[in-house]
């Protein structure tokens, strides 16, 4: 059975946990917080087991290592399917404790104290935990709503009071999706930058990509079937971030690939922002037929805001001293 190769390097994280957990039982905490302590333990050894499942090649590297290099003075890391800030600041303060607890001695030194961190404190691992939500973001880069010129047309103009709202990240929870639609160089992936980083200050997993690299990553996986395991990766994060659909066309394969991500999404209802210089009139030319692009379509608008920006191409705006959006 798949679940027998993750005995050996679980028992062995049972072995690395053990000192910490006796540390537990011989301190003064309240069964409320040890019991915390504990369900976060097993949630980090369930973090580096997917990791070995993921990666195989890790499987020759000893426990110890991959469990030092899992825990820092960050914390752990960050939990794949965490659904709060809260949840994932009571499992850094596990991490961090647990990686300290096997040089203490229970009968000499002070108990544990399960702390949510100081204010300082709390700052610090706020900030490095946004760090971390944007290099796991592939983003790149952290625009803000300011640089955005709303005055470059009318359309931007009409759509203001819409797009202010969506920064206070409320269509998070309802799983509500944005899809930006308008010709190269109008702004639209910048937009979608602005949302997505203002996710990531929020401490919500995000994550950037093309349509065609998504895609093309989803294709590789089922050579070495493992396309269950990869289309997690755009399944999972709170949101999503699919750039460029519509310039170029995709064949049965690739769209079917693109539904079973959008379809999964919507079920679980999670956001996903589309940019895309396609009108939903002509996805039909680039979702290989009408049929899927239909049922692509028909997830997506269900529950959505949909901006039409119109203009010139900002990277025509030589003039301009400010570099352009997109």
């Amino acid at each position: 059975m798949g679940w027998e190769k993750d005995l050996p390097p679980g028992e062995k994280l049972v072995a690395s946990f053990r000192p910490f957990l006796e540390y537990l039982v011989a301190s003064d905490l309240s069964p409320k917080t040890i019991q915390k302590h504990v369900d976060n333990v097993w949630v980090l050894g369930g973090e580096i087991i997917r990791d070995l499942n993921g990666t195989p090649s890790l499987r020759k590297v000893p426990v110890e290592r991959l469990l030092s290099e899992a825990v820092s003075q960050d914390g752990g890391p960050l939990i794949h399917h965490g659904d709060s800030e809260e949840q994932q600041r009571s499992f850094d303060a596990t991490c961090f404790e647990s990686s300290t607890a096997s040089s203490l001695d229970p009968s000499t030194d002070p108990p544990l104290t399960h702390r949510f961190p100081r204010r300082g404190e709390l700052e610090a691992r706020q900030g490095r935990a946004i760090e971390r939500r944007f290099k796991c973001s592939r983003l790149q880069s952290q625009p803000g709503i300011d640089a955005f010129h709303f005055h470059h047309h009318k359309s931007r103009v009409q759509a203001k009071n819409r797009i202010l709202p969506l920064l206070d990240l409320t269509f998070l929870p309802q799983g509500t999706n944005v899809v930006l639609i308008g010709n190269p160089g109008v702004g639209k992936t910048f937009l979608a930058r602005v949302l997505a980083w203002k996710a990531c200050q929020a401490n919500q997993r995000v994550l950037f990509t093309t349509a065609m690299d998504m895609l093309n990553h989803l294709l590789a996986s089922q050579v070495d079937h493992s396309l269950v395991r990869k289309l997690k990766t755009y399944t999972d994060p709170t949101l999503l971030v699919v750039d460029e659909l519509g310039y170029l066309s995709l064949d049965q394969q690739t769209s079917n690939l693109f539904y079973q991500v959008i379809s999964t999404r919507h079920g679980q209802k999670r956001s996903t922002i589309i940019t895309t210089n396609t009108p939903f009139s002509d996805w039909g030319n680039i979702l290989f037929h009408t049929t899927i692009a239909t049922a692509i379509a028909d997830r997506l608008v269900e529950n959505s805001e949909i901006f039409l920006l119109g203009g010139d191409s900002m990277r025509k705006a030589s003039k301009n001293s400010n570099p352009p959006e997109e």
